[in-house]
């Protein structure tokens, strides 16, 4: 198992993803934080992208609202979410609380409504609150193992809910799955408020109407 996730993101946004890549060093993962600017000439950039995917057991996709200033980089965050999903890699969208811009994600499998000023160093904390109270067994048991689990959804989406679920859940569950009514994009869903828009068709919905399993 590599243990690295692909953090697909904006450069104006080194800070944030510093203190990401900083909590999800302290339970055994590497970040591959890969500027396609620094692609060589010669070789194709999307295919270097799929190469440097590869490497990883989870992307994490960060649509700030830096982005909406710039040409190139929203077309970059939609096609290394779409190699992510071509190659069936777990992909979270970090999407800020109360951000109105949005883009028209192909593929994923969490939705994480954050409040900015907050995430990383919650993730930070609760990574270190994690490593603290489980000693070396943490690592091992969000990272190898974690994947044959049901632990929130299936397949790819289960390494990025163990993720998010000890770094972000203060007790309760968070993390229902949910379907677009439009769309019917399945995915499961992180945040305080209830109200979110489906990251595949911008479709305004609710984590209690929406929730799937429910009667």
């Amino acid at each position: 198992m590599s243990r690295k996730v692909f953090i697909s993101h904006s450069r104006r946004d080194e800070q944030l993803v510093d203190r990401i890549d900083r909590a999800l060093d302290l339970v055994g993962y590497d970040t591959l934080i890969y500027e396609w600017e620094d692609i060589p000439d010669e070789e194709p950039d999307r295919e270097v992208i799929k190469q440097k995917m590869s490497e990883c057991d989870a992307c994490f996709v960060f649509p700030t609202s830096t982005v909406r200033d710039q040409k190139v980089t929203p077309a970059w965050l939609i096609a290394e979410s779409s190699i992510a999903g071509d190659q069936n890699i777990p992909t979270a969208i970090f999407k800020e609380e109360g951000d109105s811009y949005e883009i028209n994600f192909p593929y994923f499998d969490v939705l994480v409504v954050y409040d900015s000023a907050d995430l990383p160093l919650q993730l930070q904390e609760r990574m270190e609150e994690l490593m603290e109270s489980q000693g070396d067994e943490a690592a091992g048991a969000i990272g190898g193992g974690i994947l044959g689990a049901a632990t929130v959804g299936t397949g790819g989406a289960a390494l990025v809910g163990a993720l998010l679920g000890a770094a972000l859940s203060s007790g309760g569950d968070r993390a229902p799955q949910v379907q677009c009514p439009a769309c019917e994009w399945a995915f499961t869903y992180w945040g305080e408020t209830n109200e979110f828009n489906c990251p595949h068709c911008h479709t305004p919905m609710d984590s209690n109407s929406h929730s799937l399993g429910e009667d």
